[in-house]
């Protein structure tokens, strides 16, 4: 009867402490999303409202996100295999692979004005028997943009050459400084995907585990991308796929002073941020060159389009803001594209159609 008696105790205080502790828990939780919001502005568990889009999602590789599948904004659709605009005709045509950020991605323009769009266009014309694959992803750095290839792009689709241009390493170091390495994104920061449904508490035990390492004093910026993005770069050329690599493009001319009327004509919305392009210039100038260096090796080919915006189309009405191209901006790259890959044999004439009778 004793052993009864002690043992309803022992479960009466075991229960009482298993109530005390699931209390203690979801407090500290509740404190903690508190402590979140006054210090973010947003909450944890949902995210950073302001740059949620609904065709983006968490992914558990280090990109942090990619597209989510059958979406569409009105503008913008993302197909049920997770990449822009309508699925490719499924033959044995070979693949134009564009791999990137928001600018092949096409932010601000329909589905149909996206340079990979026109590119197909224009291949069609030309009579080249090519289909071209839109795998940009709003936000994707030069490593993000490989691995999207990697993952998402191999299951499907056998790239007959990758064209790769993509912008974010120059604004994550810009923004991060001295906090900056490889591994960071802009998950968090533009989209809340990073943090959006986590508990307060793994969250917070997270960052003490694995806290930020910031690069170390005698290390450069880009001397640690410049040797990612060989390895990165290495992957599809392992396997004889041919590149073309495309520079960091602002609607900025960089050889004018920056309040020059041309710059106030090629950019709308200048003036708001005209501060942060003065941050941007020299960070441009490292990446690009970078680039440019890149294509001194075997099959792989710099395409500079700043050049023929600077000195041949000019970037009057080619920008919507300070880096996504317009409609007719979109056309003149594709057409530059186009050029490049038939002037450089990576597109031949046995790829044509027949022509027809």
């Amino acid at each position: 009867m004793k052993q009864l008696i002690l043992s309803r105790k022992t479960a009466l205080v075991f229960s009482a402490s298993a109530i005390a502790a699931f209390f203690a828990i979801a407090l500290l939780e509740v404190v903690l999303h508190a402590h979140f919001h006054s210090v973010n502005g947003y909450w944890l568990f949902l995210g950073r409202k302001a740059y949620q889009v609904p065709y983006t999602k968490p992914v558990a590789d280090r990109r942090q996100y990619s597209l989510r599948e059958g979406v569409s904004d009105g503008t913008q659709s993302i197909n049920t295999k997770g990449f822009r605009g309508p699925l490719l005709a499924d033959d044995d045509s070979p693949v134009i692979c564009v791999l990137g950020d928001s600018v092949p991605f096409g932010a601000g323009v329909r589905d149909n004005e996206t340079f990979p769009v026109h590119l197909q266009s224009m291949l069609d014309q030309r009579g080249y028997r090519y289909r071209v694959l839109n795998a940009g992803v709003p936000s994707y750095n030069l490593r993000q943009s490989i691995d999207r290839w990697d993952i998402d792009v191999r299951r499907d689709y056998k790239c007959a050459v990758i064209v790769l241009n993509a912008a974010n390493d120059v604004s994550l170091i810009d923004y991060y400084k001295d906090r900056w390495n490889l591994d960071i994104t802009w998950a968090s920061e533009r989209f809340g995907i990073a943090d959006r449904g986590r508990s307060s508490i793994a969250f917070y035990i997270s960052a003490l585990l694995r806290p930020t390492p910031p690069l170390r004093a005698n290390s450069n910026p880009f001397d640690v991308l410049r040797a990612d993005f060989g390895e990165q770069i290495a992957r599809p050329l392992a396997l004889g796929i041919p590149v073309v690599l495309m520079p960091v493009a602002p609607c900025y001319y960089a050889k004018v002073p920056i309040d020059d009327a041309r710059n106030t004509v090629s950019c709308k919305g200048y003036p708001t941020f005209s501060d942060a392009v003065k941050n941007w210039g020299a960070i441009t100038d490292r990446v690009n060159a970078m680039l440019r260096e890149s294509s001194s090796k075997p099959h792989v080919t710099f395409l500079d389009t700043s050049r023929l915006l600077d000195e041949g189309v000019g970037r009057a009405g080619m920008y919507i803001d300070y880096i996504h191209f317009s409609d007719q901006g979109n056309l003149a790259i594709a057409t530059a594209i186009a050029d490049h890959l038939a002037a450089t044999s990576i597109i031949t004439r046995a790829d044509r159609s027949p022509p027809s009778k």
